[in-house]
């Protein structure tokens, strides 16, 4: 049975052990041991990259407009007729509040792609030094699985963040272009 001073003992002389400048390059290596023993594996990595993707924005329908001196039903049989002449559902108003909400959604898009490269690339880094330090000949493999599929997702990322600020210039030619004055877009 162990004394009730032997576990503060214990701990005591392992902290001792750890803070201590090694001596040896055997001295290294078994703490090193013994500190992956007692840590044991890790069972999770977490990062924004492991969250599930969100569900793609509701597209909403507005309500057809209302003419003049026209009855619910000849309203609504008004628009119906108009739209499938058409056959396009009726232009959106431009107007500054429209612009500035695409290009808020543009520029937000944008700093989501560039905030998750770099915990993408940190993962790979990771991973990276894993593989390097795995022994278990199966174990690496699977690693090296993993660390493909995140170097496809860093490639993924970095071809979004071009097409995100292609996405912001062209907004911003065809603000140009259509006469928005330029602090509507910035």
């Amino acid at each position: 049975m162990t004394s009730f001073w032997q576990l503060p003992a214990a701990v005591l002389t392992l902290l001792i052990a750890f803070t201590e400048g090694p001596g040896t390059l055997g001295t290294l290596s078994r703490r090193e041991a013994l500190r992956r023993t007692m840590t044991g594996q890790s069972r999770a990595s977490l990062s924004n990259l492991s969250l599930p993707e969100p569900p793609p924005a509701a597209i909403s329908s507005e309500a057809p407009p209302v003419t003049a001196g026209a009855t619910g039903d000849e309203s609504i049989a008004a628009a119906a007729a108009a739209a499938a002449e058409g056959g396009q559902k009726p232009e959106q108003k431009k107007d500054e509040g429209w612009w500035r909400d695409r290009m808020a959604k543009a520029r937000q898009a944008l700093a989501k792609d560039e905030a998750a490269l770099p915990v993408a690339e940190g993962k790979v880094a990771a991973m990276t030094t894993e593989v390097i330090n795995m022994d278990d000949p199966a174990r690496q493999s699977k690693l090296r699985q993993q660390l493909m599929v995140t170097l496809a997702e860093v490639e993924r990322l970095k071809g979004q963040i071009e097409a995100d600020k292609k996405g912001i210039a062209d907004i911003q030619v065809e603000a140009r272009r259509a006469g928005v004055p330029p602090g509507w877009i910035r």
